[in-house]
């Protein structure tokens, strides 16, 4: 947990959540806020909206097996 607040404030985040799988099941972490206008504390176990996100967090990880020669673009 402290890590996760040392890197919320070294990159200016209002708000940061973390989640690793580990020996021991998951471990979550949080730290900051849900909202710079509500100030209300961001928890570990708080829904965040990632649907938007997918697409891209999809195609840059394909990007990097390409990179690595593990997969080739196609049409």
């Amino acid at each position: 947990a402290d890590h996760v607040r040392t890197r919320c404030a070294e990159l200016g985040l209002p708000g940061l959540a973390v989640a690793a799988l580990g020996p021991e099941g998951v471990q979550c972490a949080s730290s900051g806020v849900r909202s710079l206008a509500a100030e209300s504390r961001l928890e570990p176990q708080d829904a965040w909206p990632l649907a938007g996100h997918a697409a891209v967090v999809t195609a840059a990880l394909i990007s990097r097996l390409v990179e690595r020669g593990a997969l080739e673009w196609s049409t």
